[in-house]
């Protein structure tokens, strides 16, 4: 059976697993994602701040990780960010990040959410997740030279979920 569901303490492991195995992240940001990880099981970071998690029948596929957009330059309060998604590499393609991203788009557009913004690497390693986010509709609103340090862009992607 497919479920999307809150993320508990007892996933920890198989989190911290999911975010290795993307394989994408460097140990600084492995750290980091551990950290928000353990701020949300904390009650760190507040009530709208949303980890899911996307079981089968072999356990934990994927993650994504959802708050509210708190940038100092936030135009509005109905813009939300995906701080993060990911698939294990074997479940990749099965439908499973998909699933997870149409959930957090249904949820945030059925709570007044118009803009919902993912910022990814420009590394050429982060291809696929850019074509991800162009299959499901989100478009490039910026690109930041440099912004991860020399020649790693900052790509910010946004999709509008419902009329302002």
């Amino acid at each position: 059976m497919k479920t999307i569901r809150g993320v508990t303490p007892e996933d920890r492991l198989q989190l911290a697993g999911l975010f290795e195995a993307v394989g994408l992240f460097e140990p600084r940001e492995l750290v980091e994602l551990a950290d928000m990880l353990q701020g949300y099981f904390a009650g760190d970071l507040g009530p709208e701040h949303h980890w899911l998690a996307y079981h089968d029948d072999a356990g934990l596929r994927g993650a994504a990780y959802y708050a509210p957009d708190a940038s100092p330059e936030r135009a509005a309060p109905g813009t939300w960010n995906l701080y993060f998604i990911g698939v294990l590499p074997e479940s990749q393609g099965s439908g499973c990040g998909s699933a997870l991203l149409r959930h957090v788009e249904e949820v945030l557009a059925s709570n007044g959410a118009f803009d919902l913004l993912v910022e990814t690497s420009g590394r050429e390693s982060f291809e696929a997740t850019r074509s991800f986010y162009r299959k499901h509709g989100y478009t490039v609103v910026t690109r930041v030279s440099d912004a991860y340090g020399a020649g790693d862009d900052k790509v910010i992607f946004r999709k509008r979920l419902a009329g302002i």
